[in-house]
């Protein structure tokens, strides 16, 4: 009678014995469907990355499996959906993200998976279930308006980001609610293992709750900062799903401000400049290096006044011409296009990088720690709005401002002006035996009182007055407290760029875009000498100038008056001198239409489609001029970045091209320069250079020749010398 329950329980566990190979025969369960198994497989292979916030193997899964969906009008725009999402979230390539949100928004999105082989019909399917079924809902089978109304909000919000803006939200919440939220989920802390996704998930919960709060009282509790200090989650750990990254370095930065811990704003930082380094369209850089410029500001300002000199010329050089030097790196390709990433970009400057790519602060200290006498002259300030600014303009008339449109060499846009830089500081950071011995800063009047003396020593010099004047006395003050040594590299910045310094600080001073590209003194292998002498037929010093380098450099090629073409300068790519001795032309309305004066240019200002001259617009497109030892430009003006309040922010004019194109060493002038004693100029230079190969002695041989026969500044100062590295 109890046989059959046996019998019953033999058959049972026949079903579990192990076959000839060792395994066991597992009994199926679920619907048999290989189709849908497969589907279901996708799904928590990508849910399994999602929990362990593997989110750029996620990235590469999902990219994978557009292709691979590639026939699946309704896989495609889902697939495309959640990337936009981790574009937007997590791995911050924020051009990427608009590319797929405007491909969604141009899309016809089907309702049905037809196939079944994207959406599985069924929760399980032979031996498979779905393992997170809200992953589920959001991603895969979300109907065609959700997915058009998200792609709509991140291209709103990724947009203001590439524009330089804070995303308006319109997201508000009550301060009971956020206060029993907060208290949730630091209850919930304790139940998720100490390290575990679960565990950052929250913390990160409690970051963004904290933050939140905060905006409505300035007396919120500031407490999940803490979690990051004992090391339960590292500062770049932060689930941005939970909280974005623009709200974590504004929470940073508050946690720096409440506190005082300096490593707070360089969290901050770290956060913004993430977005930055995915960027490949050069304007989309220009625009967001707004937002990163108030975050280096804090920490130039917070690091001065807690007398960490080092970290200040650290950033400070960090914010110098950081946009011309990824333009320099990316006009070394072949093509000169800019289109490349940061990160791709900074990979090619032989500087170490941090995760989030800025230069790796071992290797700053270690060049610190080699460098010879070095005075960086940085100006800092902020991005405001024009209208704004107008009224700071007129209420300050002294702060310089520059609509960024002319800080965009290469690039037309004019959504740019729609902002303009506003300088508050001036900060001189002194370097000698390999170390930082001082940084002295002016703001308010003492700022605008240094503009207003270096402006009329500018106009006395180059207009050759009969008094040249004294010697700014804020350089004699720095020059006073620690004496200048004979010769030194001078980084000057935004609108100090178009003063004489070498005046002004009695040395023999050689320029350098900033500290971490600084040139490295050498001795030149070969001199083969392009020269490009009178094309408009009306320099007779500029001749002269040909003999005199013949004189002294037998084999120079010299292209002289009608010669002197555009043409020519195409041919002289095997050079690693060029010298352009013509009339030259700064445009202060549009620094990039600065050109040079080829034979047959028209004559005039204004004009900006001259197919004789050399714009600086063009000036990527010449062989010639890329990657030379040197390019020496005796045209007037050739050096100026900055003849007004409107275009004074940066490298500019000439000056830009010629140090993106990579050339090693360049000689430019600032001013109107005499005929006869730039003649001098440059007979003295070559001679040198002949005898030495070496373009610094070279250089301030002949500005001390020069200025034998003429003491006057506006003869012997005219030129300057920039290095880079």
């Amino acid at each position: 009678m109890k046989q059959a329950p046996i019998k019953r329980a033999l058959a049972l566990l026949s079903s579990f014995v192990l076959c000839s190979c060792g395994n066991l025969i597992v009994p199926k369960y679920g619907v048999q469907d290989d189709v849908a198994a497969s589907a279901i497989r996708r799904i928590n292979g990508i849910a399994e990355l999602r929990s362990t916030q593997r989110y750029q193997g996620l990235v590469t899964q999902l990219e994978a499996d557009y292709q691979k969906f590639g026939r699946s009008a309704y896989a495609q725009p889902r697939i495309l959906n959640e990337l936009a999402d981790i574009y937007s979230l997590q791995t911050l390539d924020i051009e990427s993200a608009i590319q797929a949100d405007e491909q969604l928004i141009r899309s016809d999105i089907p309702a049905a998976d037809t196939t079944g082989d994207f959406l599985p019909r069924y929760q399980t399917a032979s031996q498979y279930t779905i393992a997170d079924s809200q992953y589920v809902t959001k991603y895969v089978s979300v109907d065609a308006a959700t997915i058009k109304k998200s792609a709509t909000d991140r291209l709103q919000t990724n947009r203001q980001l590439l524009a330089g803006n804070r995303p308006n939200t319109s997201k508000t919440y009550a301060a009971d609610k956020l206060q029993q939220h907060i208290k949730q989920v630091q209850n919930d802390i304790d139940s998720t293992p100490p390290g575990s996704a679960a565990r950052k998930r929250i913390l990160s919960r409690l970051i963004r709750g904290e933050y939140e709060l905060s905006k409505i009282s300035s007396k919120a509790t500031l407490a999940a900062y803490r979690f990051i200090d004992k090391g339960d989650m590292s500062s770049d750990g932060v689930d941005l799903s939970e909280i974005d990254f623009l709200s974590l370095a504004d929470y940073y930065i508050q946690v720096f401000r409440r506190t005082g811990n300096i490593v707070y704003a360089e969290y901050a930082l770290d956060t913004v400049y993430r977005p930055y380094s995915n960027l490949r369209n050069p304007s989309f850089r220009w625009r967001y290096n707004k937002l990163i410029n108030d975050y280096i500001s804090t920490l130039i300002e917070a690091n001065f006044q807690a007398e960490n000199f080092d970290e200040v010329l650290y950033y400070v050089s960090l914010n110098k011409s950081r946009l011309l030097l990824e333009e320099r790196l990316a006009y070394t390709r072949d093509s000169g296009n800019a289109m490349a990433k940061v990160a791709d970009l900074a990979s090619e400057d032989g500087i170490p990088r941090t995760p989030s790519g800025l230069p790796q602060k071992s290797w700053y200290r270690q060049r610190l720690a080699q460098s010879g006498p070095y005075l960086d002259l940085y100006v800092g300030g902020k991005f405001m709005p024009l209208a704004a600014n107008k009224n700071i303009r007129a209420a300050k008339a002294e702060r310089s401002t520059m609509p960024l449109t002319t800080r965009d060499f290469g690039i037309d846009d004019a959504a740019l002006a729609s902002d303009s830089f506003v300088d508050d500081a001036l900060y001189a950071t002194r370097i000698d035996s390999g170390r930082v011995i001082s940084v002295k800063k002016l703001s308010g009047n003492e700022l605008a009182n240094l503009k207003n003396e270096l402006n009329r020593s500018y106009d006395q010099i180059s207009q050759n007055k009969d008094k040249p004047g004294d010697a700014a006395a804020f350089f004699r003050k720095i020059s006073s407290t620690n004496p200048m040594p004979e010769r030194l590299t001078v980084s000057p910045d935004k609108w100090v760029l178009r003063h004489p310094i070498d005046f002004h600080l009695g040395a023999k001073v050689t320029r350098s875009v900033n500290f971490f590209t600084t040139g490295d003194a050498r001795q030149l292998r070969d001199i083969r000498v392009s020269g490009f002498f009178n094309p408009t037929l009306d320099l007779q010093g500029a001749e002269q100038e040909a003999e005199a380098i013949r004189q002294y450099v037998p084999s120079a090629q010299v292209f002289k008056r009608e010669a002197a073409n555009l043409q020519a300068l195409q041919s002289a790519s095997d050079a690693t001198v060029v010298h352009l001795s013509m009339h030259g032309q700064f445009n202060a309305d549009d620094p990039k239409d600065s050109r040079l004066a080829f034979n047959g240019a028209i004559r005039g200002r204004s004009v900006t489609t001259d197919p004789n001259s050399l714009y600086a617009r063009d000036m990527h497109k010449y062989a010639a001029l890329k990657g030379r030892d040197l390019v020496f430009a005796a045209a007037c003006q050739a050096g100026l970045s900055a003849a007004d309040q409107a275009n004074e922010n940066e490298l500019m004019g000439i000056l830009r091209p010629l140090t993106a194109n990579r050339n090693r060493n360049i000689i430019l002038s600032l001013w109107n320069v005499d005929d006869i004693a730039t003649r001098d100029f440059v007979a003295a230079f070559y001679q040198q250079l002949a005898q030495t190969h070496d373009i610094v002695t070279a250089f301030h041989h002949a500005q001390d020749e020069v200025r034998k026969k003429y003491p006057h500044p506006y003869y012997w100062a005219s030129f300057y010398l920039a290095q880079a590295r």
